[in-house]
C-alpha cells in the first residue's frame, strides 16, 4: 500500500477527484461550492488548504484541526456558520449601503431583461422564419 502525503491545496489546485477532478479550487470557490470545499478540509484526512484558501472559506484559528487528520464533529458543528459568514462576506446588497435601493433595482431590471430576451429567443426558434434561418446557418 502506497501512504499519500499531506496534500496542501493553493488556489490554483486541480481537485482530482470527486465530483470536480478537472476544477481547481478557485473555480469552485467561484461556483459558490464552499460546502464541499470546507467538506474536504473537515472529513479527508491528507487535504489541507493553504492560508488564503482558509481565511477565504472562514476557517479562522478556533475552527482549524491538525492535519494529517479529521473531524467530523467539528465539520456538523461549523458547517452551517461558515458558509453564512462567506455569503455575508460576498454580499455587494448590504443593509449598511447608501446605494442598496439603486442595486435592487438594477438587478431586478437585469433580472427582467433576461426573462424577456429568452422568451423571445425561445419564440423565434420555433417560428417559420426561426427554423428557416436556423437551417442555412444565418443564426
Amino acid at each position: 500500500m502506497s501512504n499519500l502525503l499531506l496534500r496542501r491545496m493553493t488556489m490554483k489546485s486541480k481537485i482530482g477527484f470527486g465530483y470536480y477532478p478537472d476544477l481547481c479550487v478557485q473555480e469552485l470557490i467561484q461556483l459558490k461550492k464552499y460546502k464541499e470545499l470546507i467538506s474536504m478540509y473537515y472529513q479527508l484526512e491528507k487535504i489541507d488548504f493553504d492560508d488564503e484558501v482558509k481565511e477565504y472559506l472562514e476557517i479562522k484559528f478556533e475552527r482549524v484541526i491538525p492535519k494529517p487528520g479529521k473531524n467530523y464533529q467539528m465539520y456538523k458543528d461549523n458547517v452551517y456558520a461558515m458558509v453564512c459568514e462567506i455569503n455575508d462576506m460576498n454580499k455587494e446588497f448590504h443593509k449598511d449601503n447608501p446605494n442598496r435601493f439603486a442595486m435592487l433595482h438594477e438587478m431586478k431590471a437585469q433580472r427582467k431583461q433576461g426573462i424577456v430576451s429568452n422568451c423571445i429567443r425561445q419564440n423565434k426558434e420555433k417560428s417559420k422564419i426561426g427554423n428557416r434561418n436556423r437551417n442555412q446557418g444565418r443564426v
